[in-house]
């Protein structure tokens, strides 16, 4: 499943904040440096997410504040999720 994400980096904690209009808004406390902060969303949205890292993939956007992600997990894993933020 392919999913757009909205990044704000250098926030104060790293947190999910709404999905909206089918885009995911992160905040990451990592400075978009070195790709500090694609790493940073990557741990939070396994977190998240309840899956492992290593499951989610950024297809599009390394350098830009809007990506897309690749999630190689069952749908009905992120559903669950994404409807706590509805």
């Amino acid at each position: 499943m392919k999913l757009s994400v909205s990044v704000k980096p250098r926030a104060k904690k790293s947190v999910v904040v709404s999905f909206v209009d089918d885009v995911l808004a992160v905040r990451v406390a990592a400075f978009p440096h070195k790709g500090a902060s694609n790493k940073e969303l990557l741990r939070t949205l396994s977190s998240f997410f309840s899956i492992s890292a290593s499951q989610i993939s950024i297809v599009s956007g390394f350098k830009s504040k809007v990506k897309v992600l690749e999630f190689n997990c069952e749908d009905e894993i992120l559903n669950l999720a994404l409807k706590k933020l509805l």
